[in-house]
């Protein structure tokens, strides 16, 4: 394990091509600024995927939530 700051991740850019975040976007002091870092270490083709339980506060990030709503029903009930 490689402890470091999100918004300032000590990994190259286009560096994974998975990058996971669960429960924490709400807790980032700066969270456009820690997806942005997440972004940066991600593979072009790279897959982000993001858990949480709560609407972000940020108008993009919540509104992309919201519209995601149903599918995410639709996954959990196959899981």
């Amino acid at each position: 394990m490689i402890a470091g700051d999100v918004e300032c991740l000590p990994f190259g850019s286009n560096t994974f091509d998975c990058v996971v975040d669960t429960f924490s976007l709400c807790v980032f002091p700066k969270p456009l600024e820690a997806l942005k870092e997440l972004a940066r270490v991600l593979a072009p083709e790279g897959k982000l995927l993001l858990l949480e339980h709560s609407r972000s506060k940020l108008p993009l990030l919540g509104w992309y939530q919201v519209s995601c709503k149903n599918d995410w029903v639709a996954i959990k009930c196959l899981l």
